[in-house]
């Protein structure tokens, strides 16, 4: 029987073992994971300083929005902000020309 605390070494796949995503997956969740860790930020400091049931009462009309609602509706504005900024950036960096460099003078 093997003990729990002794720590074996565990066995881990060959590197071409494991499944390769292709570039679009990759984009995609790196797009993702970024937009996630930008918009929980910028919803901490957002929130630090604007109570959410302040921001229902300058809507028109007046939503009755309480505030784990309010906070999750701006965390997902900022998420879906942040993931529009980000895919933009990827889809310009991929369909960017290239221009052959010109030789210097």
């Amino acid at each position: 029987m093997a003990d729990p605390l002794v720590n074996e070494p565990t066995e881990e796949p060959a590197p071409e073992a494991l499944p390769q995503w292709s570039r679009q997956k990759r984009d995609l969740a790196t797009t993702l994971w970024c937009s996630f860790l930008v918009a929980s930020a910028t919803t901490m400091v957002f929130f630090a300083f604007v109570d959410p049931v302040d921001i229902s009462l300058v809507t028109t009309p007046p939503l009755d929005v309480n505030p784990m609602a309010g906070y999750a509706i701006g965390f997902f504005f900022f998420w879906l902000a942040t993931a529009a900024a980000s895919a933009l950036t990827v889809f310009m960096i991929r369909t960017r020309q290239h221009h052959p460099q010109a030789p210097p003078h």
